[in-house]
């Protein structure tokens, strides 16, 4: 059985816990035989109003991000770190967030002749706000979010 690129072996599952990181391949410090180290650095604007709706959060946003990526078994783990800068019409700058998003992959061959390949796998992220907000609106508790999910379908 002929082997994969290795964008195309993280599957769309997979690669979405990595969505930036790999981009094929942009701005990759290593590419060794089976995975790929990976450093960007990213400043977001707020978007601002969409006709007469306001769509953003009223700040910029520096991103600084790292990711792994390993196969044949595809092992992704892209891990993100969020400086914010202040709110616009509010004395508040949030904190600093880091960002740890995961996912893993492997590809089954339920037939001996490969015409069938179906892939097992788990992808997720975590998030964890890691300095207080100042100002006076701030707010003293610090956020947190973590999702996952599995999966295995036809590959």
């Amino acid at each position: 059985m002929k082997r994969q690129p290795i964008v195309k072996t993280l599957s769309l599952a997979t690669a979405a816990a990595l969505t930036s990181a790999v981009n094929a391949h942009a701005g990759e410090i290593g590419h060794y035989n089976r995975g790929i180290l990976n450093i960007r650095d990213y400043l977001m604007s707020d978007p601002g109003f969409y006709g007469v709706i306001y769509v953003g959060y009223g700040f910029w946003t520096q991103q600084i991000q790292g990711a792994v990526a390993w196969c044949p078994t595809a092992v992704v783990l892209p891990l993100t770190y969020e400086i914010n800068g202040n709110k616009e019409d509010f004395d508040l700058t949030p904190g600093r967030n880091i960002t740890l998003n995961w996912g893993i992959s492997q590809f089954l061959p339920p037939k001996k002749d490969g015409s069938l390949m179906l892939e097992l796998g788990s992808a997720g992220y975590d998030t964890w706000q890691i300095t207080s907000d100042s100002g006076s609106n701030a707010d003293p508790v610090r956020d947190q979010v973590q999702a996952w999910r599995s999966f295995l379908w036809p590959a």
